[in-house]
């Protein structure tokens, strides 16, 4: 197979993920008339007399400044280049191969984002600008910014074996499998970029290296998902996945995936952790976590070496294309169609696989089916909005009984992306954490996950109240900032200084007394040095001071997105309400997820999931294809 990558034009790309994919046609540059005025535009941007030199200049992006390097000639851009910056990896490289060359390219300010990587996108641009502002003035960057750039819009139609929709780690993984199984395959993505969720994940997962380390998985796996009482574990399911995990690591292996394992102390479970690139080591550099260092994520680097081996193999890519159609011939699903900004693109195949994570960016759906956890905040990929579980349930799929939110971090600001992404609280561990009822629940270092159970609500947000004293309050990121705004009446910060535990309580508008209560007893466990009611770390238990202030902070659970989606067989096939297979369907990844996880997501896990699921519907769905073009073959000599 010819080794190609499609990226469509970066002007297919989308301001956000939501906005962009349901644009109407008309919004198209289509007509010669629209062509004729975007080349006026741009001869009139040549009478534009620059300074001529090199101008520098910075905007803040997602984890800081990002700076911007501008050379100018005397009538054009002739480059603009990246400086110094620390976005995040794996998102931010998309980026910076695109915009700067689109800018000069067009000669123009009004090129759009990269779908997926908006707010690096933004500040690129938002540099450029300041620095093409040096060289010349204002208005030659407003007019700058209303020279349209044209879209090559084209209806076009292809055939191959496989088609992938989703480019996160499980859509990565099946169209790895099935290329490597000799399938002619296509992976699609919605956003300019691929990684999906999974480029800001540590990259951990439960797994087994040898065929003897499966027990061990299982065992492992269920005592992470110790709560199964609403949402049993389908053991076929997890068997399965377990089956396959020797295969997938020894893929891992012959690719060049660089990782290690950690087994348990408690249950010899083997955790596969990737090592993480120089450039995940520096962002988490700069991340400040006020109990310990941010973790360095492996996702980028998990992802890169995948990638390169999509190419490798000749797995073509369509970027900016999302999954709009399945093609049902007569009940059996024979390609999708994605109508994107570029025209319709039709790609017929004998067997299609969905892998577009969950449905956490789409408020209607989230309402719908993740009733406990509706409206909470999500760190969830921006383009995930449910497309894949619409087009299934539209072929006839059907959702798993059991939706909820996947466990994310503590934060006082839901929006700060650089400290939500880790898997790490944002309050200080000195802290008291209470919940929505004033009440001490749970160890104060206990961890992201398991507290997540603690603190579920059915009434309103999972949120808590952590309050500190006077030693421990400034160790809380942005203190200050936050006191601020609470009282500019900000609608989602809520951070409170009181000169008493009773003051401090009215403005939680939690019971004085329960709250003076909680205090006191913990008091009384950090006198003795030992957490007897949940066991936190004694370098943690600290006494309050007797006298104030006093502060609190509430903090919202970022979410990683929503588990449980459709339903699929062991063989990863998107199964009707029977339990039958659709043919020519199969799903991989959060998307199908609710058979793998118990009552509250544990970590661990998700990676996992779309991993060993991923290379199941790889395997299944390239066997089907094969299968499926025998037949056909098969067909046309009999009628010979």
């Amino acid at each position: 197979m010819k080794n190609k990558l499609l990226l469509l034009l970066l002007s297919a790309s989308i301001l956000t993920a939501c906005q962009n994919d349901n644009a109407d046609n008309k919004d198209e540059v289509k007509s010669e008339e629209k062509s004729k005025e975007t080349s006026e535009q741009k001869e009139a941007t040549t009478d534009i007399a620059y300074k001529e030199g090199q101008y520098k200049a910075v905007a803040t992006g997602v984890d800081g400044d990002v700076e911007v390097i501008v050379k100018l000639g005397k009538d054009k851009i002739e480059s603009v280049e990246i400086g110094e910056e620390n976005e995040t990896s794996g998102i931010c490289e998309a980026v910076y191969e695109n915009i700067p060359q689109a800018i000069v390219d067009n000669q123009s300010l009004a090129v759009d984002n990269v779908s997926g990587a908006t707010i690096t996108s933004a500040a690129v641009k938002t540099a450029t600008a300041k620095a093409i502002e040096e060289g010349s003035s204002k208005e030659v960057v407003e007019a700058l910014k209303k020279v349209e750039v044209p879209v090559d819009v084209k209806d076009e139609e292809f055939d191959y074996d496989v088609v992938v929709a989703g480019g996160g780690f499980s859509g990565i993984v099946s169209a790895y499998t099935a290329a490597s199984n000799g399938a002619k395959v296509a992976l699609i993505e919605k956003n300019g970029l691929l990684g999906g969720t999974s480029i800001t994940a540590s990259g951990n997962m439960l797994a087994a290296p040898t065929e003897a380390d499966k027990e061990t998985m299982k065992t492992g796996w269920l005592n992470r998902s110790w709560s199964q009482d609403l949402n049993p574990i389908d053991m076929e399911m997890l068997d399965a996945l377990i089956d396959v995990s020797p295969k997938l690591m020894q893929v891992y292996d012959e690719i060049g995936v660089d990782y290690r394992t950690e087994p348990s102390e408690k249950d010899g479970s083997i955790t596969v952790k990737i090592n993480p690139n120089e450039k995940s080591k520096k962002n988490a550099e700069a991340i400040t976590i006020p109990s310990k260092k941010a973790n360095a994520k492996g996702g980028p680097s998990l992802i890169a070496t995948f990638v390169k081996k999509l190419n490798d193999l000749g797995v073509d890519i369509y970027l900016n294309t999302p999954a709009t159609e399945l093609i049902n011939d007569d009940e059996i699903i024979k390609g999708v169609i994605s109508d994107s900004k570029t025209g319709k693109k039709t790609f017929h195949a004998d067997a299609v696989v969905l892998a577009t994570g969950d449905y956490a960016r789409n408020q209607e759906m989230d309402k719908e089916y993740n009733k406990r956890g509706a409206g909470e905040y999500s760190a969830s990929a921006i383009g995930n909005t449910g497309d894949g579980h619409k087009l299934a349930l539209e072929a006839g799929g059907v959702m798993n009984p059991f939706q909820e939110s996947m466990s994310g971090v503590f934060n006082a600001n839901p929006h700060d992306y650089p400290m939500v992404g880790d898997p790490t609280n944002g309050y200080p561990f000195e802290a008291i954490l209470l919940n929505m009822e004033g009440k001490r629940v749970f160890k104060e270092d206990g961890g992201s996950h398991p507290q997540k159970f603690e603190f579920v609500r059915e009434d309103g947000q999972n949120t808590a109240w952590a309050i500190m004293d006077s030693e421990i309050a400034p160790k809380l990121p942005h203190l200050e900032e936050y006191l601020e705004k609470t009282a500019n009446n900000d609608k989602i910060i809520r951070v409170y200084k009181a000169d008493t535990i009773d003051e401090l309580a009215k403005l939680m508008e939690l019971d004085p007394e329960v709250v003076k209560k909680e205090v006191d007893r913990y008091n009384e466990l950090a006198k003795i040095g030992e957490d007897t009611d949940f066991g936190k770390d004694p370098k943690f238990l600290k006494e309050f001071k007797a006298e104030g202030p006093y502060y609190a902070a509430l903090m919202y659970d970022a979410t990683r997105g929503v588990y449980g989606g459709i339903k699929t067989s062991p063989r990863a096939e998107v199964v009707d309400k029977d339990g039958h297979a659709i043919p020519g369907l199969y799903a991989s990844g959060v998307i199908s997820s609710g058979q793998f996880f118990g009552d509250f997501y544990p970590g661990r896990q998700a990676i996992g999931v779309a991993g060993h699921m991923g290379y199941i519907a790889g395997e299944n769905a390239s066997a089907y294809a094969d299968e499926s073009v025998a037949n056909d073959y098969a067909g046309e000599s009999d009628k010979k």
